[in-house]
């Protein structure tokens, strides 16, 4: 078998690898499996992390949010402060 071929096969293996771990141990708080987790392990904990930074930053920008006052302009960037009416 050739390394091109081994490569190959590695590949339809860590698909059909996803598909079942998809399909019977997938938690809809966590990413869903992908072949490159089976290939390199710490993908999958490197987009958990990510998963996690970006619903923290979410969470931060939408606390901002909650918090802005409609007389109050301090968080705006000044970019639209003035906004340019249509019509």
């Amino acid at each position: 078998m050739t390394p091109r071929e081994f490569i190959a096969l590695k590949m339809v293996w860590a698909e059909r690898q996803a598909m079942f771990h998809n399909a019977h141990f997938h938690a809809a708080s966590e990413p869903s499996f992908i072949a490159e987790d089976f290939i390199t392990p710490e993908a999958r904990l490197l987009r958990k992390a990510k998963m996690l930074q970006d619903k923290a930053a979410a969470m931060a920008e939408r606390t901002k949010l909650d918090m802005m006052r409609a007389d109050d302009a301090s968080g705006v960037p000044e970019a639209f402060l003035e906004m340019p009416r249509v019509n």
